[in-house]
């Protein structure tokens, strides 16, 4: 389950991440979406005061974001910075691990830039540092762009995250400061967590009723019989492969 930024946000929070304020002289304005390039498409704004942050959010709201539809905006601070990095944290197929990716150039145009990998066992901080080290992080930054690393992580770890990227996080004249945050969950470990989130669609709408049933079944049948469905336009079809999982996916749909 991909959370939105506030979501995101709210939940590294919990680990002792800071992310800006909401009383502010000037603001950005962020339209609350699963979908990318949301500065690119007009999803995000700036304003020089809270009433022209609200009306530039009703705007938002009254429209598509990439094709999304706006239920929700974001108000905060806009934050003064001095660096901004690239953090994320997920899995890698190459080396069958959790992996933390990083990078001193975040923000904008990040998928151009060269990422250093370290593989994960745990969120151990003598490991982070060693590898902040060998980025050349100056030595007062170490400890401290060490711990922040190293709650999100932890975050990563004890939430059963799939991926958390966080571009960027930025350092001020108080410490490090989330500015973005993306979030998927495993929602197949949902059962060890107590979440309260919306159902949502990443085709920037809201779960239809047979998409929200078929969840239903699979968190009532430890098999996961129901699949991931996704509705779309058309007569229904189905691409399976064996005889018993075939039958079992079929009496799911009928049901």
């Amino acid at each position: 389950m991909k959370l939105f930024e506030t979501e995101a946000k709210q939940l590294l929070e919990e680990y002792g991440l800071v992310t800006p304020g909401f009383e502010a002289d000037e603001y950005v304005v962020k339209a609350q979406v699963l979908a990318k390039n949301r500065k690119e498409n007009d999803g995000i704004k700036f304003a020089s005061s809270r009433k022209e942050a609200e009306a530039l959010a009703s705007k938002i709201k009254a429209r598509k974001v990439n094709g999304h539809e706006v239920n929700d905006v974001l108000i905060e601070e806009k934050t003064e910075f001095s660096q901004e990095y690239y953090i994320g944290v997920l899995y890698d197929t190459d080396v069958r691990s959790p992996v933390l990716l990083f990078s001193e150039n975040g923000g904008t145009g990040v998928e151009d830039t060269k990422v250093q990998k370290l593989v994960l066992e745990d969120y151990n901080q003598w490991r982070i540092r060693e590898f902040l080290k060998n980025q050349d992080i100056s030595s007062d930054q170490l400890v401290n762009l060490g711990k922040t690393i190293g709650k999100i992580c932890e975050c990563f770890f004890e939430q059963d995250a799939r991926m958390i990227e966080i571009n960027p996080l930025v350092k001020t004249d108080s410490g490090y400061v989330v500015l973005d945050a993306m979030v998927d969950l495993e929602e197949d470990a949902s059962y060890r967590h107590s979440r309260d989130y919306e159902e949502r669609s990443e085709f920037g709408r809201q779960k239809t009723e047979r998409e929200i049933k078929a969840a239903e079944i699979d968190r009532d049948d430890h098999q996961g019989i129901a699949g991931k469905y996704t509705e779309l336009d058309g007569d229904i079809a189905m691409m399976l492969a064996g005889g018993g999982a075939s039958l079992s996916n079929m009496d799911a749909l009928i049901e």
